[in-house]
């Protein structure tokens, strides 16, 4: 693999939003890894996975509660 795989994850302040941020970049970074399985290394693409998966989630829970 790239030395690129895993670099997407940053870093993150303490405080209630700390967990947060955990969960997110995690998420961030398993779409990265798997874009990379197809040899695909561009952020700019994670990124929009990233919002479409955020978007899903969301919309799920949102869906949920009505």
């Amino acid at each position: 693999m790239n030395g690129l795989v895993g670099a997407v994850v940053l870093t993150k302040d303490s405080g209630f939003l700390g967990p947060i941020a955990s969960i997110l970049g995690w998420i961030m970074d398993l779409l990265f890894e798997f874009t990379s399985i197809f040899g695909i290394e561009n952020i700019g693409l994670c990124i929009i996975l990233f919002t479409l998966v955020t978007n899903c989630l969301l919309y799920t829970s949102d869906a949920a509660d009505e």
